[in-house]
């Protein structure tokens, strides 16, 4: 049970914020040279309220596996004991952000919290720690298997799965709505 929550929070983490963190930012960039934008503003409404609904779903997903895992709670001997916290929950914070209409619609507000959304704490310390030891790019051979093709070929991924994911989730919701009518 513990891997299935560890799955869920895994694909939330990954593919959905950082998917939406992508969509948000193509999203600004065509609002800011495309005039006539009623569908995409309709699009970007369902994407919102799907990211809020993802955003509760890793709270939820988070407090089971809390629960589930038996995690160690003993803070008496650990001085940062909070930090392990402190990324699940400002993606939740921001998250619930967009619940707001005007953050939903700042457009620098909109491309930091794709930001934020985007780059973990974890992935910064790893790039900023391996990037310190040596500057010159030639000798980064960590990762060199990563093409251009690859890095394009995942970012699409990762926005289309989310757009299919919000697509499904506006489906579902829509369904839900008539069956309760």
């Amino acid at each position: 049970m513990k891997d299935f929550f560890d799955l869920i929070i895994q694909i939330i983490r990954v593919d959905i914020f950082i998917g939406f963190g992508l969509y948000s930012i193509l999203y600004v960039l065509i609002t800011l040279f495309k005039r006539d934008i009623r569908l995409l503003e309709t699009v970007d409404l369902n994407s919102a309220r799907f990211i809020v609904f993802a955003g509760i779903i890793y709270f939820l997903s988070i407090i089971i596996w809390i629960i589930i895992s038996s995690y160690d709670f003993d803070t008496g001997r650990r001085q940062f004991w909070w930090t392990p916290w402190l990324q699940p929950l400002l993606w939740i914070l921001i998250t619930q952000l967009f619940w707001i209409k005007k953050i939903r619609n700042i457009k620098i507000l909109r491309v930091v919290i794709s930001i934020l959304l985007i780059v973990s704490f974890e992935m910064y310390v790893i790039i900023v720690t391996s990037l310190h030891r040596d500057y010159i790019p030639e000798t980064w051979t960590m990762f060199n298997w990563v093409t251009p093709s690859g890095i394009i070929l995942g970012l699409t991924t990762k926005v289309a799965l989310f757009c299919l994911l919000s697509t499904l989730y506006v489906f579902i919701a829509d369904r839900v709505k008539s069956i309760i009518r």
